[in-house]
């Protein structure tokens, strides 16, 4: 086929052939193949300098994770469901008794049961020589609400003669249903999990979308929490499980005492993301009348990831959390005059003045010197 020019030299016009044209058109074609080459080899070499980079800087990220919870749980032979020994209906002539209701974090799975808060807080308030027993019974139960909690008060009340109630505040204590994983690349835990083998091989790649991913559902679950608290829905709920709650304490004449928790996945600065939250619950518990507790400044300035029983995994407190939570309960208790002067502890050691301190090992008779025997005798 000929291609055709119009010149501007009269009316002849100058016919060039197609043959004449191509080599131009090939030779730029040639050019760009050449040229998107070298940015696709240059690509390929970027991303997998980028892969051998990550996997020398980040080599511990297939690692195994390594968990400080215990194996096995020692338990008293009369537990009763694994968190506390079996405690009767009425209780022993002169004794005290606690009893303090929640969910899972006054629980305290994957610690000992005696390192929940509830057990740490029965010792503190059996240190004294001469005094009456104190009991603390743990009523934490696994995915309970507030609504729930309420049945548990009245059961408590009614039927064990309690002395003083402790209720425990989770930040999903308003939730209408329990929170659920609700993206198809988490688990259970709420952990990000890539299985597509892409992701395997492709480590930089795999570790990019998990961080992303994580983004997401870190904005997810903030959004969660708080909202349970915003909807009139889940809020009333939970406002009327509390109106209930200062009910039953009053009729009873059964002291109370609310104890909220933070979230331990967040840091505990000016960054926590639901000091709106507390502020809600702690104007709410205050217009009822009922006493309370906030442990978020106990936590301030802490790192969360030494606070959770599995850090990373699973953010629930560890001993370490119970222990702090039990000694401002301890103090609450002291200043608000809610537990006998003679369980009060007396030996106190503050911090500063602790100081290690040489023991001699006690002394051994010393074993009688033989007199050594003669012929004659």
């Amino acid at each position: 086929m000929l291609a055709t020019k119009m010149t501007d030299h009269g009316s002849n016009n100058d016919i060039v052939q197609a043959s004449e044209v191509t080599p131009a058109h090939k030779s730029t074609l040639k050019a760009l193949c050449t040229q998107l080459l070298i940015s696709l080899f240059g690509v390929v070499l970027a991303l997998g300098i980028a892969e051998v980079a990550f996997r020398l800087i980040a080599p511990t990220t297939d690692k195994a994770i390594i968990t400080d919870t215990p194996k096995v749980d020692y338990l008293p032979e009369s537990a009763f469901r694994t968190r506390d020994v079996y405690h009767p209906p009425t209780k022993a002539p002169g004794a005290f008794r606690i009893i303090v209701i929640g969910d899972s974090f006054t629980f305290g799975g994957k610690v000992h049961w005696d390192d929940n808060f509830s057990k740490r807080l029965e010792r503190l308030l059996n240190l004294n020589e001469n005094q009456r027993k104190v009991e603390v019974l743990n009523w934490g139960v696994s995915g309970y609400s507030s609504v729930q909690e309420v049945e548990l008060l009245k059961t408590a009340v009614s039927d064990f003669q309690p002395d003083l109630i402790v209720m425990q505040i989770t930040l999903n204590d308003a939730e209408l249903q329990p929170y659920r994983v609700t993206h198809k690349y988490q688990n259970e835990q709420g952990k990000i999990i890539l299985q597509n083998p892409l992701f395997t091989y492709w480590k930089s790649l795999g570790y990019l979308v998990s961080r992303v991913l994580n983004t997401m559902t870190h904005k997810e679950y903030i959004r969660y929490h708080s909202a349970a608290f915003e909807d009139p829905d889940s809020w009333g709920h939970f406002e009327g499980a509390w109106s209930q709650v200062s009910q039953i304490s009053t009729k009873h004449s059964v002291p109370l005492l609310a104890v909220i928790f933070p979230m331990l996945s967040h840091p505990f600065d000016e960054k926590y993301p639901f000091h709106a939250v507390h502020e809600k619950i702690r104007n709410m518990l205050d217009s009822k009348g009922i006493s309370r507790v906030d442990l978020f400044d106990d936590f301030r300035g802490r790192d969360p990831n030494r606070m959770q029983v599995e850090p990373g995994q699973d953010a629930h407190p560890n001993e370490i959390a119970h222990r702090i939570a039990a000694d401002r309960i301890y103090a609450t208790l002291v200043e608000r005059k809610f537990i006998p002067p003679d369980v009060i502890v007396k030996k106190v050691r503050f911090k500063g003045l602790v100081k290690p301190m040489a023991v001699r090992p006690p002394e051994q008779p010393t074993p009688p010197t033989k007199t050594p025997r003669t012929k004659a005798q």
